[in-house]
């Protein structure tokens, strides 16, 4: 017959048998967290946007691409083949070339262009347009792309608000404008 510590011995090492398997439990799924992949995704930094309206039609600029954004500038016309251009203004003391982002996305000429947004920091470029709906946010899963048959200079579309906005493609812009000067340019001036 067992004595009564005899029973409490045994308690005992069951006991601590069952605390050291859960130990060491614990310490296989502490190292195999380190070990595997994580299984969440990385949350990616909002991408910022510039709202505006073209015509009062909603769009977006990707701010990564605006450098500057004026308010009531004066461009001064000059003669050119280009009729996006609507003249050159002075901007903290460098001469900038402004376009009507109108034309440049096919809409008609016309109407007031209260604002600027100046793109290409190292050499301005200026798209001038009539409304500013201002600042917004998309998580990085926002923007759609765009399907086949997509507006020129649009890459793609992302939610500001309640309104879905085309995203413009300043590069496909400024490349447009760059094969106009090319073609309209004489090898004199080159």
């Amino acid at each position: 017959m067992r004595g009564a510590s005899g029973q409490l011995d045994e308690l005992d090492q069951a006991g601590a048998s069952t605390w050291h398997a859960r130990a060491q439990s614990l310490r296989d799924a502490f190292d195999r967290a380190f070990s595997e992949a994580p299984t969440a995704a990385v949350a990616s930094p909002p991408l910022r946007f510039l709202g505006l309206r073209i015509a009062g039609d909603p769009f977006a600029l990707r701010m990564t691409e605006v450098a500057r954004l004026h308010t009531d500038g004066t461009a001064v016309p000059i003669p050119s083949p280009a009729a996006s251009l609507l003249g050159i203004a002075s901007v903290r003391g460098s001469l900038v070339a402004i376009h009507d982002l109108h034309l440049l996305l096919g809409y008609p000429a016309g109407g007031s262009r209260r604002f600027w947004a100046l793109v290409r920091p190292d050499r301005p470029v200026g798209l001038a347009f009539d409304a500013l709906d201002g600042h917004f946010e998309a998580d990085s899963t926002s923007p759609i792309e765009a399907a086949g048959g997509a507006a020129r200079h649009i890459r793609g579309a992302t939610r500001g608000g309640a309104a879905i906005r085309p995203i413009i493609d300043v590069a496909s812009i400024l490349g447009a404008l760059a094969r106009m000067t090319r073609e309209n340019t004489s090898p004199l001036e080159r």
